[in-house]
């Protein structure tokens, strides 16, 4: 690959080199064209599958419930937690 500086130098020598560096410039620009194109598919395909992911957690989350753990002291004392002080009207 060359940077532009070759590019520069490419087309102000263009009557001396072997080849057209016009012609060589198309080409590589063709490659670039069919890579952004691929790059958006990607992006595209990359995008729906996102998407359905999100969806598939946010349905798996929303159809199961946090673990009580076991042994806590809410458990054990239910008047120790949140909910026995709110029984107590603390």
């Amino acid at each position: 690959k060359k940077d532009l500086g070759q590019w520069d130098k490419a087309f102000a020598e263009s009557e001396t080199l072997l080849y057209d560096p016009a012609a060589e410039a198309g080409e590589v620009l063709e490659q670039i064209d069919r890579h952004i194109r691929e790059l958006g598919a990607a992006k595209a395909m990359l995008g729906e599958y996102a998407e359905l992911l999100r969806k598939a957690l946010e349905d798996y989350r929303a159809t199961t419930q946090p673990a009580v753990r076991r042994g806590s002291r809410s458990e054990t004392y239910p008047s120790c937690g949140p909910a026995g002080e709110a029984a107590e009207g603390k």
